[in-house]
């Protein structure tokens, strides 16, 4: 290759990726609106932004996989917990997740920020907003818990007599765990007292309530704060069968 020959393929490699480089620009640019819902931007998520820059909320949690990691991403937060456990969570975040300030002793726990009404009202908002940006499953979750402990729910159908019913414990235990119920209730002793003891609670109410329970919080209780996880039929048969065990 001559020098006059190496200097052009500099020049035109150089040109392309520059163009290359500003035609994607414009085009990530140009759809930002259509993934973020630009149009659904109220007054009310924008005040909610600007609480969570005023408690620098960032410098524990992640949003969109940008943060401090220290505690736990909020992207999805609203559809996973639901604004009614949002709202009692922001008012008292050690109540909600541990029960007692002594319980929560030695654990990692949100400050008690004394949210007024109103900024918790904008915040929610915010998150609302948030929980519809289109990230393209961005940032990525850890698959934990039933599937990775024990197999999918649907696996059991194909195991039959006494190693089916351990497996459906196994996996309902799993999700107990992954789902975190002890955040608000307690099992054996252990968790918080938010929301009724699981322990006993298939002798104490019928099944199918508890099935409803599981199904649709507030189809049992309009005012229960308790988020609706959109469990699976098979997903809800196994935590029954472990709670049976309790």
């Amino acid at each position: 290759m001559t020098k006059n020959s190496a200097r052009n393929l500099f020049f035109i490699g150089t040109f392309a990726c520059m163009v290359i480089f500003f035609a994607l620009s414009i085009h990530t640019m140009s759809t930002i609106p259509e993934f973020t819902h630009s149009e659904n931007l109220t007054d009310d998520v924008v005040a909610g932004k600007k609480v969570w820059e005023k408690y620098d909320c960032i410098g524990c949690h992640t949003l969109i996989g940008e943060g401090s990691y220290y505690a736990p991403e909020l992207k999805d937060v609203y559809s996973r917990k639901g604004p009614a456990f949002l709202r009692a969570f922001l008012k008292d975040p050690v109540k909600i997740w541990y029960g007692t300030a002594e319980a929560a002793a030695g654990w990692r726990k949100m400050p008690n920020f004394h949210l007024p009404e109103e900024e918790i009202d904008h915040l929610i908002a915010f998150f609302e907003w948030g929980d519809k940006i289109d990230t393209h499953n961005w940032p990525p979750r850890p698959q934990k818990g039933v599937a990775q402990a024990t197999g999918s729910a649907a696996t059991v159908g194909a195991i039959t007599g006494e190693a089916a019913m351990d497996l459906q414990v196994q996996q309902g235990e799993a999700l107990v765990q992954e789902k975190a119920c002890t955040a608000c209730h307690k099992i054996k002793g252990t968790g918080a007292p938010v929301g009724p003891d699981l322990t006993g609670v298939t002798k104490r109410l019928d099944v199918e309530i508890v099935r409803k329970r599981l199904r649709d919080p507030k189809s049992v209780n309009p005012d229960s704060i308790m988020p609706n996880f959109g469990f699976s039929d098979a997903e809800i048969e196994v935590i029954i069968a472990y709670l049976k065990t309790l």
